[in-house]
């Protein structure tokens, strides 16, 4: 393939909103701290009443019927503050690290993104102008050298620099691609 055309480059704030909806481990953390905040709801139901209904048939002194009963039991000793301590650290220890991951998939994102704008100003720079400076040296050296001006061995130093440009700039366009696939692989998603 070739290594010309650039990627089609979604802004950053872009990128961290797609990394946001699509990291991997985000998203397990995420379903973590939901599991957590939910085991809290349950610590603190225990201390709800539970209500009780039961319907019977009865005689009571010669007089038979229905009879409707209301229980339920209320915890006056047992506030089940340990596991609701308990579950509380839990849900603050699962937003911690939430947020902990959040920021250094941010990090890492944001590095990456900034590897890879350098890479792409590297290839500016050879596109701009190192590239053609190259070829017209070595061009006004074989001019120079066809009219007698200079000897061969200018010639060839003038070819070398012209392929060792070519060469970097080559490892610039090959350097932004990876550049490119490192900032797809932190964001942990996949563009055009």
């Amino acid at each position: 393939g070739s290594l010309l055309p650039a990627p089609h480059v979604p802004s950053f704030a872009e990128l961290l909103t797609r990394a946001e909806e699509q990291n991997a481990q985000l998203t397990a953390q995420k379903q973590k701290v939901e599991r957590e905040q939910m085991n809290l709801r349950l610590a603190w139901s225990v201390l709800v009443p539970d209500p009780e209904v039961s319907i019977a048939k009865k005689d009571i002194v010669g007089v038979s019927g229905p009879v409707v009963g209301l229980s339920f039991s209320m915890p006056l000793w047992d506030r089940n503050e340990g596991a609701i301590a308990a579950a509380r650290g839990q849900v603050e220890e699962a937003e911690a690290i939430l947020r902990a991951t959040r920021l250094q998939l941010h990090q890492a994102l944001l590095t990456a993104y900034r590897n890879w704008e350098t890479a792409t100003q590297q290839v500016e720079a050879f596109t701009q102008g190192l590239v053609a400076q190259a070829e017209e040296a070595a061009a006004l050296a074989q001019r120079s050298y066809e009219e007698g001006a200079e000897d061969l061995l200018s010639v060839f130093d003038a070819q070398r620099s012209l392929l060792s440009v070519r060469r970097d700039y080559t490892q610039a366009l090959f350097d932004r691609d990876m550049a490119w696939v490192t900032v797809e692989r932190t964001a942990g998603i996949a563009t055009e």
